[in-house]
């Protein structure tokens, strides 16, 4: 784990998720917090805060870099 968390850092990601519309995602200091990855199905990612005005704390980790609306984090399956 620690090699992965390295290499991600270095190439610049801020974590990993398991693709667009994935609820899952985990920044470098916590990687696989559920304890059942990284798998297959991980790719690096960046992490983005939602953008409602009182709900910035709230983020999620993208596979690219391209800034994401509100509309972006709804359409995640279990994002509220």
């Amino acid at each position: 784990m620690e090699l992965s968390r390295k290499a991600l850092e270095e190439a610049g990601f801020d974590g990993m998720c398991c693709g667009a519309g994935d609820p899952c995602g985990c920044e470098n200091s916590d990687l696989a917090p559920c304890g059942e990855g990284p798998t297959s199905e991980c790719k690096p990612g960046y992490k983005h805060h939602l953008p409602v005005k009182g709900r910035e704390q709230e983020w999620a980790i993208w596979s690219d870099k391209k800034p994401k609306t509100a509309k972006d984090f709804f359409e995640i399956e279990g994002f509220y």
